[in-house]
């Protein structure tokens, strides 16, 4: 910065002299340079059993209906084996 400064190579930055510069301080540049908690890799409550916690979702509808005549479908989750079911 104080380069830029110097040089006037910015258009509009003020000129700083160097002790300027050295007792700046940038709130950007500090939020930016935190550290950061990191996220926890397991999970909390993994249910133990098959079919213990199911995640569901309703998808459509569609504009191809089935043989049947359906236009929505909707699949699940199971959270302990990870299968999913349609």
């Amino acid at each position: 910065m104080y380069k830029m400064s110097q040089t006037k190579c910015v258009k509009g930055l003020p000129s700083f002299t160097l002790s300027q510069i050295e007792n700046y301080k940038c709130e950007t540049c500090e939020i930016s340079k935190a550290q950061k908690q990191t996220f926890k890799k397991q999970r909390d409550h993994s249910p133990l059993l098959r079919n213990d916690k199911l995640h569901s979702d309703v998808c459509g509808p569609y504009k191809t209906m089935t043989r049947r005549g359906h236009r929505y479908f909707m699949s699940l989750i199971d959270d302990s084996t990870r299968l999913p079911h349609v």
